[in-house]
């Protein structure tokens, strides 16, 4: 009798749901209440010896609240380890000093002159006037040259000598972006790669560097120069 009591008393308080929460519970864990309840049922029953029917907490837990399979656990760490590098990489890397930039005139480190880029032209002979001139150049035939011109100006009140002879400048002129030149040895007294001249103080002389280049059209020039752990690209119009 005591057994139908029961049984009809859980009944009756599942059936009061007018003002409770409706819960919504999946397969799994229908049949988990489900197996609860008769396993309730039995042990309230004096004629069933098994009283250990209940699932333990550990297994309820484990059932209820399936754990991670191996598979998912490995989409995560996946998924984290893609998301710290894109974190990474959006983050300045500290212990990197960002590079130096340079001037000109920093590179070549002439004491007490500021050298400055001017332009650059072509030439099919250079100089053009050679009546003034004990020195010219021709280039081989097909090719032409470009002479980049620069102003040195001395910046004391003194008159200084322009020397380079001793630096070891690197000069590499870049021809739209494919093939690469370096300038030719001259006689010119105003050539910048061995030049060596006095500049009256507060004066400014013109030098120049000349490349012999294929005779083709010209769309982007860039001039390297490099001393020792120094560089500076010079983009030239």
């Amino acid at each position: 009798m005591r057994k139908w009591s029961f049984v009809i008393g859980v009944l009756c308080v599942l059936s009061l749901t007018g003002c409770a929460s409706t819960y919504r519970l999946s397969d799994v864990e229908t049949d988990i209440v489900a197996e609860n309840m008769a396993v309730l049922l039995l042990k309230h029953d004096h004629n069933y010896q098994d009283k250990e029917l209940l699932l333990p907490k550990e297994e309820l837990e484990k059932e209820m609240f399936p754990t991670k399979t191996d598979t998912e656990d490995a989409s995560l760490s996946k998924a984290d380890e893609r998301e710290n590098k894109e974190s990474a990489a959006k983050q300045p890397q500290s212990g990197q000093p960002e590079q130096e930039v340079y001037t000109l005139s920093q590179v070549i480190g002439a004491k007490d002159f500021d050298i400055k880029y001017k332009e650059y032209k072509l030439y099919k002979n250079y100089p053009e006037d050679i009546s003034n001139t004990y020195f010219s150049l021709t280039p081989r035939k097909g090719n032409q040259l470009l002479v980049v011109s620069f102003d040195a100006g001395n910046t004391s009140k003194d008159t200084k000598s322009l020397n380079l002879i001793k630096t070891g400048i690197r000069f590499k002129l870049k021809v739209n972006q494919e093939k690469t030149y370096v300038p030719l040895l001259t006689l010119l007294e105003n050539d910048l790669q061995y030049i060596n001249i006095p500049v009256e103080g507060q004066k400014t002389e013109e030098v120049i560097l000349v490349f012999e280049i294929p005779k083709e059209e010209i769309s982007a020039v860039n001039l390297a120069v490099t001393n020792e752990d120094r560089t500076m690209n010079l983009g030239m119009k």
